[in-house]
C-alpha cells in the first residue's frame, strides 16, 4: 500500500507539471527559439566540421554528430529550469504555491518533469531533422527508444542541477549566466562533437569520465552510429551502465541539494 505522503506527492507533481507545461505552450516564441536552437547546431556542426571529420567516418559524420546535438539540447534545458525558477521566485509565483495545500517537494519536481517532456519535444524535432539529413538507426526500434531514454534521464539529473542553481541564485539574469559556465565546459569537455581519443592528458581523461560522454557514446552504440572510444577504456567498455550509474549518482546528490535549499528558502 502506497503511504499517503507518497501518494499526495504524485497526485501534486502531477498537477504541478501540468501547469508547467501550459505555461511553455502559451509562449509560442520560446518554443520557436528553443526548436531553432539544436537545429542550427545541427547545421552548423555538419556543415562546418564534416570536412575535417569525413575521412574518419567515411564522410558519416552526421551519424556520429546527432547524439552530442541532443545531449547538447537537454544539458541546456538545465538553464532554463534555473532560470524558470528564479523567475518564478522573483515574480512571486513560488510564494503562491507556499499557500496552498501541497507538499514542498511537488514543486521542483513539477518544474523538472515539465522541462524533461520540453526537451523531449526538442530531441524528437532535431531527430527529425537529422533524419532528413541522412542520420540512420541501424539497430532496433526498442534499442532506439532506450537510447533516447537514456538521453532524457540525463536531462533529468541536470534538470536538478539548474533547479539548485536557481534557488541558490534566485536571479534570472545570475541563474541563466551560472548555468551556461556550469553546462558549456561540462559539453565541450565531452566526446559530444569530438572522439575521446582525439584527446590527451588531463582534458583525455576528463573528456573520458564524463556523464555526457559516457550517454552520448551508449546512445551511438544503441543507434549503430559511428562509436569510436579509447581501447580498454573502463567507463567506456560497457557505456549503458556507466550512463546509469552516473545519472544515478547525479540526482542522489542533486535532489536532495535542491529540496533543502528550496525548504531553506521557502520556511
Amino acid at each position: 500500500m502506497i503511504a499517503p505522503a507518497v501518494t499526495d506527492t504524485l497526485v501534486h507533481s502531477a498537477m504541478l507539471t501540468r501547469r508547467n507545461v501550459r505555461k511553455v505552450f502559451r509562449a509560442p516564441r520560446a518554443i520557436v527559439f528553443a526548436l531553432i536552437q539544436p537545429l542550427m547546431f545541427v547545421f552548423l556542426f555538419a556543415y562546418v566540421f564534416a570536412g575535417p571529420f569525413a575521412t574518419l567516418y567515411g564522410g558519416g559524420y552526421l551519424e556520429f554528430l546527432m547524439a552530442g546535438v541532443c545531449a547538447q539540447s537537454v544539458i541546456f534545458g538545465a538553464i532554463a529550469t534555473g532560470v524558470g525558477l528564479a523567475n518564478d521566485l522573483g515574480g512571486g509565483a513560488i510564494d503562491r504555491l507556499r499557500t496552498l495545500p501541497i507538499r514542498a517537494s511537488s514543486v521542483l519536481i513539477g518544474r523538472t518533469t515539465a522541462d524533461v517532456i520540453r526537451a523531449a519535444l526538442t530531441v524528437g524535432v532535431t531527430a527529425v531533422a537529422c533524419l532528413l539529413l541522412g542520420w540512420r538507426i541501424h539497430t532496433s526500434p526498442l534499442a532506439a527508444a532506450a537510447a533516447f531514454g537514456l538521453l532524457l534521464l540525463l536531462g533529468y539529473a541536470f534538470s536538478w542541477i539548474g533547479a539548485l542553481i536557481g534557488l541558490r541564485l534566485s536571479h534570472v539574469e545570475s541563474a541563466s549566466t551560472a548555468g551556461l559556465l556550469v553546462t558549456f565546459p561540462v559539453v565541450l569537455l565531452s566526446g559530444a562533437f569530438v572522439p575521446v581519443q582525439k584527446r590527451t592528458g588531463v582534458i583525455g581523461v576528463v573528456s573520458e569520465w564524463n556523464p555526457i560522454t559516457a550517454v552520448v557514446t551508449a546512445m551511438r552504440d544503441l543507434f549503430g552510429n559511428p562509436n569510436p572510444i579509447p581501447s580498454g577504456s573502463l567507463p567506456l567498455t560497457h557505456p549503458v551502465l556507466t550512463s546509469v550509474a552516473w545519472c544515478a549518482v547525479l540526482l542522489s546528490i542533486f535532489v536532495p541539494a535542491a529540496l533543502a535549499a528550496f525548504r531553506a528558502m521557502t520556511r
